[in-house]
């Protein structure tokens, strides 16, 4: 919901003569200094705060600047609103609450058909996806102990829409981002060469389980062999379900599929198979077509 690289800007060319600049804010205020305090002018070079006691300003949120003093002088931060027209008000910051957000169902969704949930902040606005929808399947508190994550989240929120999972993390200041769980774990090997990656789209996942299904069984050939450079591909399905199998498919066909972590109820299975060497074939093709181009990383 917010990016601070397209609220903070390095300033490549002085616009005034009589002050050093160092950064647009906002597309806004430049920011410039006098020892070392920092202050704020306006697009036409008007001071619209001196440089007297702040050594830092920079944008937190969508209206919000963030001031801080020196660090000697051990004082918390200050706030300051802004409009669209640059005028400045002072601003009182509340730390995050997830209490402040509420979840609503609306009965029917546009088609009719389901009923959706929205997440919404106090004053009315909701969270909203990529793709511009803030109508989910489901939306539920979750704390941070089951998000993996080294960034400095103060609240988490677990999403669903059309079979996809999705999570919304907030900062400090209400700012969130939505991040796509992973679905399945996919290890190759091939030629010697090893890689792996997580499968973080739903579609992606939903078109794998479907080759994986319409493998069929050929007959028993030969032994396996006991080459340990042999080449293989191992995927690790359901990472967001209850029950987790993972599949190890050896390029000469033998295919080992093993539950790896049952949901309470439900069997533990461990089975062995032979595919035809071309279903190996294909998921090494699915791999260099999907996972090469949307998993570059």
């Amino acid at each position: 919901s917010f990016d601070s690289t397209q609220y903070v800007a390095e300033v490549e060319e002085q616009p005034f003569e009589e002050y050093k600049c160092e950064k647009l804010l906002a597309d806004l205020f430049f920011t410039y200094r006098d020892g070392r305090a920092v202050g704020l002018l306006d697009k036409s070079g008007n001071v619209v705060l001196e440089a007297d006691e702040y050594t830092e300003i920079t944008v937190v949120s969508n209206g919000i600047l963030q001031l801080s003093y020196d660090k000697e002088r051990n004082a918390p931060m200050q706030y300051m609103k802004y409009d669209s027209g640059g005028n400045l008000s002072d601003y009182k910051h509340k730390k995050f609450s997830a209490d402040s957000l509420y979840t609503y169902e609306s009965q029917a969704d546009d088609s009719g058909t389901d009923a959706v949930y929205s997440l919404m902040f106090p004053d009315g606005k909701n969270v909203v996806s990529s793709d511009g929808s803030d109508k989910w399947d489901s939306v539920e508190k979750i704390s941070a102990d089951s998000i993996d994550t080294n960034k400095a989240y103060k609240g988490f929120y677990k999403l669903t829409k059309n079979g996809g999972i999705y999570y919304a993390c907030f900062d400090d200041f209400y700012n969130y981002d939505i991040y796509e769980g992973a679905y399945a774990k996919v290890c190759v090997k091939v030629g010697g060469e090893y890689g792996e990656c997580y499968l973080a789209d739903h579609d992606d996942y939903n078109e794998l389980v479907k080759m994986i299904d319409s493998f069929g069984n050929a007959s028993y050939r030969t032994a396996p062999s006991k080459d340990p450079g042999l080449d293989f591909i191992q995927i690790t399905l359901g990472l967001k379900e209850n029950t987790k199998t993972e599949i190890t498919i050896s390029s000469d066909g033998y295919c080992l599929t093993d539950t790896i972590e049952a949901a309470e109820g439900e069997a533990v299975n461990k089975y062995f198979s032979y595919l035809d060497k071309e279903d190996f074939a294909d998921l090494i093709l699915w791999c260099e077509q999907v996972l090469a181009e949307e998993y570059q990383k």
